[in-house]
């Protein structure tokens, strides 16, 4: 008795994921493909416990780029959703100086970036929003030779944020996006110097230019 009441169920179901995939197939359209871009940093420290002994900077190196896979879901009524997973690479350089040295510290990240978004499709024009998450994969920190003898520099590992942006279909096959990449808290950095940890805070975003191919 008890295996044909969980088989009849078992049928309900599968009847009803039929229908639904039917019905799914009618309305919407699927879409996977592949993307890469360039990538601007732009970002503003704060390291205000070394005001007085160091002249922070940031220097103009903030070039990187991202490539990856895109899937997309678009409905008939404009209305489409996106998942991405890229692999992302970036650069940034601080500089240091004081009255008798100078020096740098640099960063190379390696990422990792999902995200999430909804949008409207009105024709070849696409706008679009949504959360991103972000794993980091790995720094690599470079420094100079100076007179400050141990440098080192620290990030966090982990980011949460949103990216939005517009989008172009050419050929309903070719997308072209233009998006801005932000998140919702500062991250926290270290400079080690000399032993000496100092705390501070960077302000990140990213804009972001791609061209991807869908399928």
């Amino acid at each position: 008795m008890l295996l044909n009441v969980i088989n009849m169920n078992m049928k309900k179901i599968l009847f009803l994921a039929i229908l639904t995939c039917i019905a799914t197939s009618s309305y919407a359209q699927f879409g996977i493909g592949v993307k890469g871009g360039a990538n601007a940093n732009l970002y503003s420290l704060n390291f205000d416990d070394i005001v007085e002994q160091f002249d922070v900077s940031q220097d103009g190196k903030n070039a990187g780029f991202h490539v990856g896979a895109q899937l997309r879901f678009n409905t008939k009524i404009g209305l489409y959703f996106q998942g991405d997973v890229l692999y992302t690479y970036s650069e940034e350089k601080i500089n240091m100086s004081s009255y008798d040295s100078n020096a740098w510290v640099a960063a190379t990240r390696h990422g990792l970036d999902i995200p999430v978004l909804v949008g409207f499709k009105l024709g070849f024009f696409r706008v679009y929003a949504g959360p991103k998450f972000q794993a980091s994969l790995g720094d690599d920190i470079t420094q100079s030779i100076s007179n400050l003898a141990k440098i080192d520099f620290k990030m966090d590992d982990e980011v949460f944020g949103y990216q939005i942006g517009i989008g172009f279909d050419i050929f309903k096959k070719l997308t072209i996006d233009l998006n801005y990449n932000g998140r919702f808290s500062q991250s926290s950095q270290e400079l080690i110097i000399n032993d000496s940890v100092i705390h501070g805070s960077k302000t990140t975003s990213q804009l972001w230019l791609s061209v991807g191919i869908l399928f």
